[in-house]
Order: structure tokens, then sequence, then C-alpha cells
């Protein structure tokens, strides 16, 4: 009896340190470098966030926001609805990008004179609009963007096309 319970310290300890609390030291350590980490990841990204009163404007649908191609996109649920954009290079193309389809665009630029195609993409039209940063109207069309992205308005944002094969897949019926 007496050798299984010596048997038992013996598991439990390593070097005269309990396993067991080597570990949660170890662990509490990582958890507390990773969330400080974080947070000033996060300070930094939002202090760089251009055009931030755009997440203000839209803050009660809890937008987050991804790094992508050098710019800020800006998400509502799964819907990508805008890239805040402002950089060295391209300037015409710094603003507010847009995201919406095909079937819209007309819509919105009936809306928003400012609205236009990327220049960088070439000179046909695409499915990306930008409010130019250059635009006389921009913090007023900015704010109205806003408004219909707060009203749900379906011409503003889209489902990425990886997250909508995804939906997809998980929703259609199993053959």
């Amino acid at each position: 009896m007496d050798w299984l319970l010596l048997k038992r310290k013996e598991s439990k300890r390593f070097g005269g340190i309990n396993i067991v609390r080597l570990v949660f030291v170890i662990t509490l350590t990582l958890f507390l470098a990773l969330s400080v980490a974080r947070v000033f990841s996060s300070y930094d990204l939002m202090k760089s966030v251009p055009f931030d009163f755009v997440l203000e404007a839209i803050h009660n649908l809890t937008p987050y926001t991804k790094p992508k191609f050098g710019c800020t996109a800006v998400y509502v649920d799964l819907k990508i609805i805008f890239i805040l954009r402002d950089r060295e290079s391209f300037l015409e193309d710094n603003g507010i990008w847009v995201a919406t389809t095909a079937e819209y665009v007309d819509s919105l630029k009936k809306d928003f004179p400012s609205l236009r195609s990327l220049k960088m993409f070439g000179p046909k039209s695409t499915v990306w609009q930008v409010l130019p940063s250059s635009a006389t109207d921009f913090e007023e069309s900015a704010n109205k963007l806003c408004d219909l992205v707060l009203s749900k308005d379906p011409r503003i944002g889209k489902i990425p096309n990886s997250k909508a094969a995804k939906k997809k897949r998980k929703t259609s019926p199993s053959s």
C-alpha cells in the first residue's frame, strides 16, 4: 500500500515540481501573453483604420475588420460590406470600396453620383465600386452608405465566394 502511494506522488512530480501546477502556470502565462498581444495588435489596427468614422456609424451592427490587400475590410455578419483604403499607390482609388453585385451597380450609381468602378482594375466596369475620398460629397455620401448598411439594404455587401460556397454546401440536401 505504501508503495502505491509513493508511486502516485512520484507520478505527479517532475523534478520536485507538481506537473499540474507547472502546466497551469505555463498555460496561464501563454494565455496572458496572447491576450496582451491581441489587445495591442487590435489597438494598432484600430489606429490605422482609414475613415474610421464609418465603423463608428455602423457600430450597432457589431462590424469587424480584417486586413485585406493592405487595406481594411469591414464585415457585418458573414458579409463584406466595405474596404477602407488610404494608400500611396493608385490615389484615385482611395476611399470606401463598396461591395455589391452586378445587378445593383446602376441603382447605387443613381443614388451616389460620385460612385465609380475602381481604376486600378482597368477600364472595364467592376462590381466593386469606390466612393473616392477626393469626392466633394465624400463624408455625406459615406454616411448615407452607412445608413443603407444599417437599414440592411440588399445592395450593399456580399458574402465572399469561399464563404458563400461553404454555406451553400451546408444547406444543400445530402445525396
